[in-house]
């Protein structure tokens, strides 16, 4: 008897029964493999140990239907405990976070004061700050993360502890999509014990597990009725911002039955009122500051992107070809250039000083990247809220689409996905779980920086990632093969 995934009444992902290997086998491998990662000193050893999880999963999988509710719950916390003692080496986000909430602690506003800023001097110490990401730039993290990391520095926690907050909070948001939609066993295995999702949060530490969660219940809530969704919607665009793209596909959503207009307006309401309460104990003299660790972020990290490489390379190409002798082209806005030159507006470049309204061919190139990619996640949701009109098919499908065309493309960042992809079998969700494997592709990066390389995904890798996924989402290989047949 064969074993597939099939989709039931609901549309839910569920699993057909077949005999196999027994499923302790492969939850044992998969707790040794997840386990053995932070003793792995060779880095290549270790992106292969963390991508061969991912083939322990699949065999995992496909055997959950002989396991209880409460065993996948077991196994699910104990992968993430055996991880949650050993500082991270894949990223080093964990050890900002931890940073910050002491700031707090000690009267500071990290929205203001940068790691690397003056006033926070006796605050550094020879364990946390040293390994602190990018010390220059103020925080990134919306003020529901803050307040996280305050309370992990009230508790007088640090690495350790704030882990442990993030996978009981993830588990209270399992228990509240439980209680609320009842999901089968293979379903909630797949979410659960996706190495992706175990391996960036209970390990590498990073907040998106969070964030997700609070965003799915919300919408599970709201699916109910309930208006409490609104304090999820407010606590996960709190958390991070791309709880936002969520909340906007409720927006749009058709009414639900005995819904008005009224009680959507007002969800959507008091989604931004939990929102600005917690943004009113973050506010600094200039309201400005709180979005400018965000700015710089947006403005300046490029790291494993896809579409977004493609249209720059287009772009700096075709200017590139401009150029006789093969230096970079600069783009001069006449009229403009001489008053800012007077207003002694100006810039260094290459020992040049040049007027802030010229621009290299690099930055044209990455503004017009960013400007096809905004349009292109613009014309899918827009698709998403006309055509699909379901939030949780929206906002998956949105989503996809932002991390196909953003310029930042970091493993975790596909964590959002997994919960939307198992709503529903079809289509974009085949790429969306492939994702969650190929994504860590992206660590060639990181490799590459560790052996004092460029921080860059090769071309050829960059596409095999992005050209399987976006190949399994459009169908491809389920096409040929009936072609086959």
């Amino acid at each position: 008897m064969d074993s597939r995934l099939e989709a039931d009444e609901r549309g839910q992902l569920s699993m057909s029964p077949k005999p196999g290997k027994p499923l302790y086998t492969f939850g044992l491998l998969l707790i040794l493999g997840c386990w053995a990662l932070p003793f792995i000193t060779n880095d290549g050893l270790l992106l292969g140990v963390y991508a061969s999880l991912f083939f322990v999963y699949a065999l995992t999988c496909r055997n959950l239907d002989s396991l209880s509710l409460p065993a996948l719950l077991g196994l699910a916390l104990t992968l993430r405990l055996g991880l949650v003692w050993h500082d991270p080496v894949l990223s080093d986000d964990l050890f900002r976070y931890v940073w910050e909430g002491r700031v707090w602690l000690a009267g500071h506003n990290p929205f203001v004061e940068s790691p690397s800023s003056i006033t926070l001097e006796a605050l550094r110490d020879t364990v946390i700050w040293p390994r602190i990401n990018h010390p220059e730039v103020p925080t990134i993290y919306p003020p529901a993360a803050q307040a996280i990391f305050a309370l992990n520095a009230l508790l007088g926690g640090g690495p350790v502890l704030l882990r442990l907050i993030f996978v009981a909070i993830e588990f209270g948001c399992v228990a509240a999509v439980i209680k609320i939609a009842k999901p089968s066993t293979s379903v909630l295995g797949l979410y659960l014990l996706n190495p992706l999702v175990i391996v960036e949060s209970a390990w590498s530490g990073h907040i998106d597990v969070v964030a997700v969660g609070f965003l799915a219940v919300g919408i599970l809530l709201w699916e109910k009725g309930r208006g409490i969704s609104s304090v999820f919607f407010g606590l996960s665009i709190a958390t991070k911002f791309l709880g936002v793209i969520g909340l906007a596909c409720v927006a749009f959503a058709p009414l639900r039955e005995h819904e008005s207009w009224g009680a959507r307006i007002r969800t959507l309401v008091l989604t931004g009122l939990v929102v600005g309460l917690f943004y009113v104990p973050c506010v600094p003299e200039r309201p400005a500051d709180l979005f400018s660790g965000f700015t710089t972020y947006a403005a300046t990290w490029r790291s494993n992107d896809g579409l977004f490489r493609l249209w720059t390379h287009v772009a700096e190409a075709t200017m590139s070809s401009e150029s006789s002798d093969g230096e970079k082209v600069l783009v001069h806005l006449d009229g403009l250039d001489s008053m800012a030159t007077q207003l002694h507006w100006t810039k260094t470049w290459e020992g040049r000083e040049l007027p802030n309204t010229t621009f290299a061919q690099d930055q044209i190139s990455q503004f017009l990247g960013k400007a096809v990619g905004a349009g292109f996640v613009i014309s899918v949701f827009f698709f998403a809220v006309w055509v699909i009109r379901d939030p949780w098919q929206g906002f998956g499908v949105t989503m996809f689409a932002l991390l196909l065309a953003a310029p930042t493309v970091h493993p975790w960042y596909v964590v959002w996905l997994i919960p939307f992809a198992l709503r529903y079998p079809r289509g974009w969700s085949q790429g969306a779980l492939a994702f969650s494997g190929l994504v860590l592709i992206g660590y060639l990066a990181w490799l590459s920086d560790r052996q004092a390389g460029e921080w860059l995904v090769p071309w050829w890798a960059a596409l095999v990632e992005f050209g399987v996924v976006c190949a399994l989402a459009l169908g491809l290989p389920r096409l040929r093969l009936r072609q086959r047949e």
